[in-house]
């Protein structure tokens, strides 16, 4: 059997999927696997062209279901964690500020006002509490898309967990931008007293 080649160029001339399949069909030549496949190539190019919405659907499977819901599970397990840990710091800041102003003596004095060990305290947990809660809404919403298989709730989930990690981000950098500091200014604190002796 003889397979015929069509050149190069001709594959620009192609204007549609439709037009392609007549010219394979009507043509009454056999041709290669080569030319085939690159009209099928084109097809296909031309398929994408035309439905630029069908090329960015995303379809999730149900294995992919069953892994977000294995993960909605843990992170409210994380979550829910987070929220007693926080209520336990809250309660031993309100113990800590009440029993250091209570029993407040001059030889028993931290050198900074009692106040400010609940401050410090409730501050901590409120940065503890953001992230906290980004993982309580994306269990959350998770868990109705997995129910419902309702895009929006997925839109949300995902959107918190986004912020989740942005957050804890964001505090990292903070934190190592802190440590930077504090090691440069030691540095140079030691280095000065160092001249000084």
């Amino acid at each position: 059997m003889v397979y015929y080649e069509i050149p190069a160029f001709s594959f620009f001339l192609f204007r549609s999927p439709a037009e392609i399949d007549f010219f394979i069909t009507c043509s009454g030549y056999q041709y290669s696997s080569k030319v085939l496949a690159e009209l099928s190539f084109k097809k296909i190019n031309i398929y994408n062209m035309e439905n630029p919405e069908e090329v960015r659907k995303i379809e999730i499977s149900q294995e992919a279901l069953n892994d977000l819901n294995t993960t909605r599970k843990w992170t409210m397990f994380l979550a829910i964690l987070g929220f007693i840990g926080i209520g336990l710091m809250l309660v031993i800041g309100i113990f800590a500020g009440v029993f250091l102003s209570v029993f407040n003596t001059e030889q028993s004095s931290i050198g900074f006002p009692e106040w400010l060990v609940f401050v410090f305290i409730l501050a901590f947990a409120v940065l503890y509490f953001i992230p906290v809660l980004f993982l309580f809404r994306f269990s959350k919403h998770s868990l109705n898309a997995v129910k419902t298989l309702d895009i929006k709730e997925l839109n949300k989930a995902l959107k918190n967990l986004k912020s989740y990690f942005v957050y804890i981000g964001i505090l990292v950098i903070v934190l190592l931008s802190i440590y930077v500091v504090a090691f440069i200014v030691a540095g140079a604190s030691v280095a000065f007293l160092k001249d000084l002796g």
